[in-house]
């Protein structure tokens, strides 16, 4: 995987594929292709399979403060790890030659886990290394984003020993992935040149907490969540992440996002809190999980709503009831658009009504036609 010239990561074959490997990767890219969970009892036209639908924040204070949003995504692989159920996390942490990227890592300790904390807005790739890994006798939890949790689901389709080396799948709710320019400009917004960099950190110490560059001399510039997310970085995406039908990880065991708190408009409130998360748990597996980590006092937790996680998270909601309307658009202008179903996307897209479809229909048509002669 290299960045590209748009600053986003991209494979660079070692070796042309022949059209049977292309075939197969074509089936499991979600780029492509994104399959939504079949006959599930559990769905929610809007949110997916919801099994367990909590609040919940680390009971460990040093941890919920550190990581992004309460630390109970960090807090349930700290009990795979503790209780043996996995040997290692592939998540991902900073890159130590570039700090404001991402690099692909396995935790083994709890330490580790904490230390690899926290959101990282910028390219990522945690399945590099699930080839490596596929060792006799050990097993791993993979922590990605939505696609990739989706592109790890295809493949254990299509592998019935995948699972046996990866039992659990963690995502998270995602706002999109920004170029490695988004950083950059983040930088240059502070003050600091990037070869200055000696930790970066995106959000964390604090819920939201802050973007954070350390530079090599020890002293620190910041930004408010609201300023580096909300004005910068994600102005920073690209196309496939605006028409995305799964951003909140419906194929994973459990998924976490922020739970906010609401302003007194009724709108989330980015101002600094206690941290604390939504968590849904999505499969058997994940269900049993979930209620280990809590009988354990892993995770501190309440009850919700499916009603108030649409307040918390206005933006996902819209994102996936308006994805249908966006397809439609692109498609008239002779754009291609990747494989979803068409099936849950409708569902979906009736929840937001024709006047919403309508709007975001016509404002795709323009951005579409305009990309179109550009």
């Amino acid at each position: 995987m290299g960045y590209n010239d748009s600053g986003f990561l991209r494979p660079r074959p070692l070796s042309e594929p022949t059209t049977e490997v292309e075939q197969r990767i074509l089936e499991v890219c979600p780029a492509v292709n994104v399959s939504f969970p079949e006959n599930e009892p559990h769905y929610h036209e809007t949110w997916g399979p919801i099994r367990v639908l909590l609040l919940a924040h680390a009971a460990d204070d040093a941890l919920r403060h550190r990581a992004s949003s309460g630390g109970a995504l960090s807090a349930i692989l700290g009990r795979l790890i503790e209780d043996g159920s996995v040997d290692g996390v592939c998540q991902i942490g900073a890159d130590p030659e570039l700090p404001v990227g991402n690099r692909s890592v396995v935790s083994t300790t709890l330490e580790s886990v904490r230390f690899n904390s926290g959101s990282r807005y910028s390219p990522s790739a945690p399945l590099r290394r699930l080839s490596e890994l596929k060792v006799e006798g050990r097993r791993f939890a993979i922590v990605g984003k939505p696609c990739d949790i989706s592109a790890a689901t295809a493949l254990s389709r299509r592998d019935g020993s995948f699972r046996t080396h990866f039992p659990y799948m963690i995502s998270f709710f995602c706002g999109g992935i920004p170029s490695i320019q988004g950083a950059a400009e983040v930088l240059r917004q502070l003050g600091v040149e990037q070869n200055d960099v000696a930790e970066f950190r995106y959000r964390g110490n604090g819920w939201p907490g802050f973007a954070e560059a350390t530079t090599h001399d020890g002293t620190s510039a910041r930004m408010s969540y609201n300023d580096s997310w909300g004005k910068i970085l994600n102005r920073h995406l690209q196309l496939r992440c605006k028409i995305c039908p799964d951003s909140t990880g419906e194929s994973a065991d459990i998924v976490c996002a922020d739970g906010w708190h609401l302003d007194p408009g009724g709108k989330p409130d980015f101002s600094e809190h206690p941290g604390r998360s939504i968590v849904i748990a999505r499969s058997e597996l994940g269900e049993k999980l979930l209620k280990r980590c809590i009988e354990a006092g892993d995770l501190l937790s309440s009850g919700t709503s499916t009603d108030e996680l649409a307040q918390m998270q206005p933006y996902q909601a819209k994102r996936k009831q308006l994805v249908l309307s966006r397809l439609l658009a692109m498609k008239i202008c002779g754009m291609t658009t990747p494989r979803f179903s068409r099936t849950h996307l409708l569902k979906a897209a009736l929840r937001a009504g024709p006047t919403a479809n309508l709007r975001s229909f016509a404002g795709m048509l323009v951005r579409a036609w305009r990309r179109q002669r550009s």
